[in-house]
Formats: structure tokens, sequence, C-alpha cells
């Protein structure tokens, strides 16, 4: 996706700790909120400024909604891409209960520590952390090819949770992309590379 940005688009990607080429952090964050401020304290330290448009795919959506009600001030938008809503665990473990029990497998089996700390502490802050208090610029693209083993019911789940989206970042937009799985940007990175410049033509419009 980087690579079909323009060179004056401003990209910083980052692997967080445990994941890629970054260490294991010695205390694997708990919750949204601990890796939202992880991202803070990265960003200050390289000197790139705000305001940001946060790109997040599954559970990195999570991540910058959280970012987006700690820093409000330094987000100018949000593409979000399959995004994992707050309520998705207790929504499947209630809802789709083999599905929950399959992911739980996988959990214990083939995720590593920092995954398993990051998958028990999803959703984990946003009952303590501060309402959003301003409309955020935000763009949702959902996935509209099922991956295997998404069964009807988990589909059900996932659609019914991506429309409540709506209520926790008013004035956002959501878009399914018609032969996409959930790894929306490696199947189509041209159109992620599009809804990157076309956030940035609307902040920019905005801009007084």
């Amino acid at each position: 996706v980087i690579g079909r940005l323009p060179s004056t688009v401003a990209t910083f990607a980052y692997d967080r700790p445990g994941y890629g080429a970054s260490r294991p952090a010695p205390k694997a964050p708990s919750n949204p909120c601990d890796v939202a401020r992880g991202l803070h304290a990265v960003l200050a330290a390289t000197g790139a400024r705000p305001p940001y448009l946060l790109v997040g795919h599954s559970l990195g959506g999570q991540y910058h909604y959280a970012y987006a009600r700690l820093f409000p001030d330094e987000v100018a938008g949000m593409l979000l891409l399959d995004p994992t809503h707050p309520d998705h665990w207790t929504s499947l473990q209630r809802e789709t209960p083999v599905v929950a029990a399959t992911i739980s497998v996988l959990r214990a089996t083939v995720f590593s520590a920092t995954m398993r700390a990051e998958f028990d502490g999803q959703s984990a802050c946003f009952d303590s952390a501060p309402p959003l208090t301003r409309l955020v610029r935000a763009h949702i693209l959902v996935s509209t090819r099922p991956e295997i083993g998404e069964t009807p019911a988990f589909r059900s789940v996932v659609s019914r949770l991506t429309k409540d989206w709506l209520s926790k970042l008013p004035g956002a937009t959501t878009r399914p992309v018609v032969g996409a799985g959930h790894y929306i940007h490696k199947d189509r990175p041209e159109l992620i590379a599009a809804e990157i410049q076309a956030i940035l033509t609307e902040v920019a419009s905005s801009t007084p």
C-alpha cells in the first residue's frame, strides 16, 4: 500500500513489540489503550507531528479507535479495514460458540505470548477511556468474501457489529469491498492507497 502512495504523502509504519522485527516488550500491552499509548510514544519519539491519518486492519482498528478517544486532537481521520468491534469476542462466545471454541484452540496453540495478551485484553479499556469529544473522519471498508471457517452465523455477527461502528464513530462511512477477504489491504492494495488519498483530500479541503 505504501509503495502505491505518491512521494508527497509522508508515511509511518512500525512493528508493534512482539511482532516482525520488534522484540517483545518486558510487559505485553494488556488492552487497546496500552497499544494506543505505545504508538503515541513512538510517534513522539520519531518527531512525526500530528494530526495523523490512522490506518488499521482488524484488531488494529480497535487500537486506532482507542487512540482517537485518548488523543482526539491528534487524529485527522481514520481508515479502518474490517475493524474488530469492541464487542466482537463476547458476541462470538454468546452467538457462535463453535467458532469461538475454534478460536480458543488457536489462541492456546498458535498464538505467541504477545498475541495472547492482546487477544485477552481486547476491548478491556473502553469503559474507562474518555468518550470521543468531537467528530473524527472515519472510513470503514468491509470484506465480502468469507475466509475459511467463517460460518454464516459468524458473518451475521460481524455484519451487525459493523453497523454498530457508526454509533461509536458518528459521521463514519462503511463500504463493502467486492471480492475482498478479511485481508483487504492484500487483496486490494490499490483501493486502500486510493482511499488514503481521498481522505487526505477531504482533510485538506476542510482545513482553514
